[in-house]
C-alpha cells in the first residue's frame, strides 16, 4: 500500500483557564478525543498529523461539554449540525476539495474519478483539467478537460462530480486542478493499488447472516447445559443451544432462499452467547462442535455454492480472559501487561482509570493491539481461520485498533488466501478511511439503514426526502465501487426492521428497494422467518437483545416473505449476470419511489408507492414487461400502483 502524506497541524482555542480540553472530530474518531495542552493560561494547543482531507471537529470541555470554534475557516451544516471543518491540503472555501479517498480515485486504466462540494449559491467549476506531457515542475504542456458534472444541493452545499479517462493512462507528475485558481491546483495522485480490489464475487453479493447461538441445535448434538427453551423470551444472556452442525443441517433450506454466502457471529470460547467477547481466541468453543464441526460446515456450504464468512472480534476480550486476570494478580509483574491499554497501576477492575475498555463496558478491556505479542496473537487468531478455508472475515469493531494492525492483518491473510474477503464493521460515517489504509473491501454502510427506516419503516418521510438523504450521503461516501458499501434494513445490534415496522408490506418494500440495487446486501437471520417482538414492544426497549430471537426449531417455515426474498433473489441474481449498472435514483414525484439499473439496450426500473393509503397512476411504454409485483395481485405493469405496493418492470 502506497504510504499516506501527513501534515502537522496545530489546533488552538481560547477559553476560560483551568479546564480539562480535548479536541474532538474525525482525528480520526469522535469517540477518541485528542487531549490538549494549557500552554498559557486560557490558551489550549495539540498538534495532530493529518492526511490531506476535509475534517470535522469541535472542542470538548471536561469531557461533559462542546464548544465551537470560534472563528472556523468553514462549517459544516449539511448533517444536520454545526461541526467547524478544517481543510488539510485541499481547496478552501466556497469549494471543497482535496485529493484524499473521499474526493479522488485514480485507476491504472486510466480513469480518475472526483467528487467534491461548493456553497450552495456558489459558481461550480465548469472543468477539470489535466497537464500533460509535463517533465520538470517549470515546463508547461497542454491541458486536457472534461466538463463537471453538477449534483444534488442538500444542507448548503451543491455537490459535483467528474470523469476523466485517458486510455494510455495518466502521466505521473501531472497537476491537475479546477478553473485557473493556485489554490485548486493539485499534484496527481499514486493510483489505486492493486491490492485494494476486492474479491470478483462481492460485486452484488447477498450475505445471510447468522447469529449462532440463536440458529437451530444439530439432531446429532448433545444438548447445551445452558440452552433454554426456544419459546421464552431473549435476553443478554439466555442461551439457546445453536451450533455449527444445525447450520450444516440446513444448507439445502439458505441455499434455495437464493444467497451467496453466509455470515457467522464469533465461534471463540466465551461466556456469552454472542461471543463478542472471547476468553480464548485461539479454539472454536467446544460447545459449537469445535474444529470437526467447522470443517464439516466448511465444506457443505462450499459443496451448496455458499461462501463463509467468519467473524473475528479481536480488539476487546472478556474480563475473564487469563491475560486479563494474570495482569490483576501479577500487575506490573504480569507477563501480560503490555497485552492492554493499562493506564496506571494498579489496574482495578471496572476502573476506567486504570485501563481503557470497549465503549461504555468495563468488562471487555481493549488489546494493545498497536504493536507486541498481543498483536501477535490476535493475527495468529485470524490465520487460524483463514487456513481452515473461509471465504472472509468480518473484522469487528474496527475503530478500536490502529490503521496499522489491520494493514498488516491484510497483508498476512491475503499470503494465505488472495481471494479472501474483508468486511468491516464501520460505525461512522467516514467509511472512505477504512479502504486502502485499513485494508477492508466493503464496509457497513450506517446512514443508509437510517433513511429506509424512517422512509418504508415509519412513513416519517417521503420519497424526495429520501433520495435527496441518500444521495448526499453516497456522494459523500466517494468516488468507491458500488460493491464498496454494505446495504441493510437491520444487523444484530439494531432491532429488527419489521419489529419497527409492524407490517409485512413495509418490509417486502424495503427488502425490494434493498435488492434491486446493485451494492452488496446483509439479510439478518429469520427475516424470511418474519421474527418480530413486536412494534408495541420494540418501541419501549432501549437495544436489541429481546429482538435476536432463536429460530423455531425443526425445517423453516413457509411464509411469504420467504417466498418473496427467494423471488427477488433470483431476480438480483438475473440482474447480475445481464449486466445490469449502478441505481439511477429518478426525481421522485409525490409518493413515488423510482429506481432504474439500465442494460445493454434496455433497463429494469423498480416502482414503490410509498403512501399507506392510496393506490396511484403510474406511466411506462406499452411494451414494458412486469417481472415481480410486491404487495400487488395486477399483472399489467401499468396498471395503478396500489398502496405500499411496489414493482420490478423491464423497459426496452
Amino acid at each position: 500500500m502506497n504510504p499516506v502524506l501527513r501534515i502537522p497541524i496545530t489546533m488552538q482555542l481560547a477559553h476560560d483557564p483551568g479546564h480539562r480540553v480535548a479536541l474532538v472530530g474525525d482525528f480520526p474518531e469522535w469517540q477518541q478525543p485528542v487531549p490538549m495542552t494549557e500552554v498559557e493560561p486560557g490558551r489550549y494547543q495539540c498538534q495532530v498529523e493529518l492526511a490531506p482531507g476535509l475534517y470535522r471537529y469541535r472542542f470538548l470541555v471536561d469531557g461533559r461539554r462542546f464548544v465551537s470554534d470560534p472563528a472556523p475557516a468553514a462549517v459544516d451544516r449539511a448533517e444536520g449540525h454545526d461541526n467547524a471543518l478544517l481543510v488539510v491540503g485541499g481547496a478552501q472555501p466556497p469549494l471543497y476539495f482535496a485529493p484524499d479517498r473521499r474526493h479522488l480515485a485514480r485507476y491504472p486504466d486510466g480513469r480518475l474519478l472526483l467528487h467534491g462540494e461548493v456553497d450552495a449559491g456558489s459558481p461550480l467549476p465548469a472543468r477539470v483539467w489535466i497537464q500533460t506531457d509535463r517533465d520538470d515542475a517549470t515546463a508547461v504542456g497542454p491541458l486536457l478537460s472534461w466538463p463537471v458534472e453538477c449534483g444534488r444541493t442538500h444542507g448548503g452545499r451543491t455537490q459535483f462530480r467528474a470523469r476523466v479517462s485517458l486510455p494510455g493512462g495518466l502521466p505521473e507528475r501531472s497537476p491537475f486542478g479546477f478553473g485557473g485558481h493556485p489554490a485548486h491546483v493539485f499534484a496527481m495522485p499514486p493510483p489505486r493499488p492493486v491490492a485494494g480490489a476486492p474479491p470478483a464475487w462481492l460485486d452484488g453479493a447477498t450475505f445471510y447472516a447468522i447469529f449462532v447461538d440463536r440458529w437451530q441445535r444439530a439432531t446429532t448434538s448433545a444438548p447445551d447445559p445452558r440452552q433454554r427453551a426456544r419459546s421464552r423470551p431473549s435476553n443478554a444472556h439466555a442461551f439457546y443451544g445453536g451450533d455449527l452442525d444445525g447450520i450444516t443441517e440446513s444448507l439445502p433450506e439458505i441455499r434455495d432462499l437464493g444467497v451467496d454466502a453466509i455470515v457467522l457471529t464469533p465461534l471463540h470460547v466465551s461466556p456469552t452467547p454472542h461471543r463478542y467477547d472471547a476468553v480464548d481466541l485461539h479454539t472454536i468453543d467446544p460447545l459449537l462442535g469445535g474444529d470437526a464441526a467447522l470443517h464439516r460446515l466448511i465444506a457443505a456450504a462450499h459443496d451448496h455454492g455458499l461462501r463463509l464468512v467468519l467473524d473475528l472480534s479481536v480488539t476487546h476480550v472478556n474480563e475473564r480472559h487469563p491475560a486479563f486476570l494474570d495482569l490483576l494478580t501479577q500487575q506490573e509483574r504480569s507477563r501480560f501487561a503490555s497485552w492492554f491499554a493499562v493506564r496506571r497501576f494498579p489496574v482495578k477492575p471496572w476502573d476506567a482509570r486504570t485501563y481503557a475498555f470497549f465503549y461504555d463496558r468495563p468488562d471487555l478491556p481493549l488489546l494493545n493491539l498497536a504493536a507486541g505479542p498481543a498483536r501477535v496473537h490476535a493475527i495468529e487468531a485470524a490465520l487460524k481461520l483463514v487456513q481452515l478455508g473461509i471465504d472472509g472475515l468480518r473484522l469487528d469493531a474496527m475503530n478500536d485498533a490502529p490503521a496499522s494492525f489491520w494493514a498488516e492483518l491484510r497483508q498476512r491473510v491475503r499470503a494465505v488466501n488472495p481471494e479472501l474477503l474483508l468486511l468491516g464493521e464501520v460505525v461512522t460515517d467516514r467509511a472512505v478511511r477504512f479502504a486502502e489504509e485499513r485494508g477492508v473491501d466493503v464496509a457497513t454502510d450506517i446512514s443508509h439503514p437510517e433513511a429506509l427506516v424512517r422512509l418504508f419503516g415509519r412513513g416519517e418521510i417521503g420519497p424526495a426526502q429520501f433520495v435527496d438523504e441518500v444521495e448526499f450521503a453516497s456522494h459523500r461516501c466517494g468516488p468507491f465501487d458500488a460493491c464498496f458499501r454494505l446495504l441493510f434494513a437491520d444487523n444484530h445490534d439494531t432491532a429488527r426492521f419489521l419489529s419497527i415496522a409492524g407490517s409485512r408490506e413495509r418490509l417486502h418494500l424495503a427488502l425490494a428497494y434493498l435488492l434491486f440495487r446493485r451494492e452488496p446486501v446483509w439479510l439478518t437471520y429469520g427475516t424470511e422467518l418474519e421474527l418480530s417482538i413486536g412494534k408495541d414492544l420494540v418501541a419501549r426497549l432501549d437495544d436489541a437483545w429481546p429482538d435476536r430471537l432463536p429460530v423455531p426449531p425443526g425445517r423453516m417455515a413457509a411464509t411469504p416473505t420467504r417466498e418473496l426474498l427467494a423471488q427477488l433473489l433470483e431476480q438480483r441474481r438475473r440482474l447480475q449476470r445481464s449486466g445490469a449498472g449502478d441505481v439511477v435514483m429518478r426525481t421522485p414525484v409525490g409518493a413515488l419511489l423510482e429506481l432504474e439499473r439500465p442494460l445493454p439496450g434496455a433497463a429494469v426500473r423498480a416502482l414503490f408507492n410509498c403512501d399507506p393509503l392510496y393506490a396511484i397512476d403510474i406511466t411506462l411504454p406499452d411494451n414494458a414487461q412486469l417481472l415481480l409485483a410486491i404487495n400487488d395481485c395486477a399483472t399489467d405493469p401499468r396498471a395503478r400502483l396500489p398502496a405500499l405496493a411496489a414493482r420490478w418492470v423491464r423497459l426496452p
